[in-house]
């Protein structure tokens, strides 16, 4: 499988007399390790409210460390408005196993965009004409705190700001997954990189953009998700519960 992942958001308009507003639209989330290495995430999911990537690395010790990393928007972000703000929360959490690794070197996620960032993917990306009008950053954010040190831990919030306007050109934000081995072929290094096109002729409803999403109507308490390993839609139960086949439900694990 090649080591690179890209997920297109097709987007929709309702055309008519809708009022025109400078607006920044969601043109594609790029995704993908950014180490030499094969090491893949165990599970990857991403859209316009937010991404999970649940990632196990195996360190010198022998011990396997699960994390948990996930961030989720305030809102939908198919479509920013020029001088609005846009809320966030992201954490990073041990899930499976509690390893020692090297001290300077703990699993962690940060957030980061086009004023005072620099992302590793855009040289991979289809577009051109940058510009720094997204702002906004949050801390490094630890699965767990090194000793004696004061790293942050938890759900921290953070904001991303639309400010500025140059139409035609692209902007954006990412977010950046972290996890280091003695063992490089453990090491991974995982990146969401937001892609947004600078426009005035996009209306002010715009639909949600997105993967489309399965019917789990039937399959009561799943939830829709995008299976990166497959490339099509499932449904899951969520975390913590399990599928039980006999009583047709999800049931606390």
């Amino acid at each position: 499988m090649k080591n690179f992942t890209i997920l297109v958001f097709l987007l929709f308009f309702n055309i008519g007399f809708a009022q025109q507003v400078k607006t920044l639209v969601l043109k594609e989330i790029y995704h993908k390790t950014m180490e030499s290495t094969n090491k893949q995430p165990d599970f990857v999911r991403v859209d316009a409210k937010g991404g999970v990537v649940e990632l196990s690395t195996k360190y010198n010790n022998g011990c396997t460390e699960k994390v948990h990393y996930e961030f989720n928007f305030d809102k939908d972000m198919s479509v920013l408005r020029d001088g609005e703000t846009y809320g966030y929360t992201y954490f990073a959490r041990i899930i499976d196993g509690n390893c020692e690794t090297n001290p300077w070197r703990e699993p962690y996620m940060k957030p980061g965009s086009s004023n005072g960032g620099w992302a590793a993917l855009l040289g991979q990306t289809r577009y051109d004409r940058w510009v720094q009008q997204i702002s906004g950053s949050g801390p490094y954010n630890y699965a767990r705190a090194r000793p004696g040190s004061k790293d942050v831990t938890g759900v921290q919030r953070g904001q991303f700001s639309a400010k500025g306007y140059t139409k035609g050109t692209h902007t954006f934000f990412y977010f950046d997954i972290y996890s280091y081995s003695h063992d490089p072929k453990e090491t991974c290094t995982y990146e969401f990189l937001f892609v947004y096109e600078l426009t005035d002729d996009v209306p002010s409803t715009p639909t949600t953009a997105g993967c489309v999403a399965p019917d789990c109507s039937s399959l009561p308490g799943t939830i829709p998700v995008w299976n990166f390993q497959n490339n099509r839609g499932e449904c899951w139960c969520p975390e913590g519960m399990v599928w039980d086949r006999m009583g047709n439900r999800c049931v606390m694990r």
